[in-house]
């Protein structure tokens, strides 16, 4: 397999021996909820083009997903 990286190969072996020592974590599970506020979030800043985390309103991620839930 050929790989290439900005960074070189050192720098991904490193990262892969840091990644082999983590511990496993448990399976993602779908929410709603956080889907949910993953679509207000596209379809608020797509007509403008803006891209990032803060939506055109100034709301935050956490204020999108409060909006269906507690957290």
């Amino acid at each position: 397999m050929r790989l290439r990286t900005n960074e070189g190969k050192k720098a991904w072996t490193e990262a892969m021996l840091q990644l082999s020592t983590q511990p496993e974590l448990a399976p993602f599970e779908w929410s709603d909820a956080l889907a949910l506020a993953a679509k207000d979030h596209c379809l608020d800043t797509a007509p403008s083009e803006k891209i990032g985390h803060v939506g055109v309103d100034g709301s935050s991620m956490k204020d999108r997903i409060n909006r269906y839930g507690d957290w």
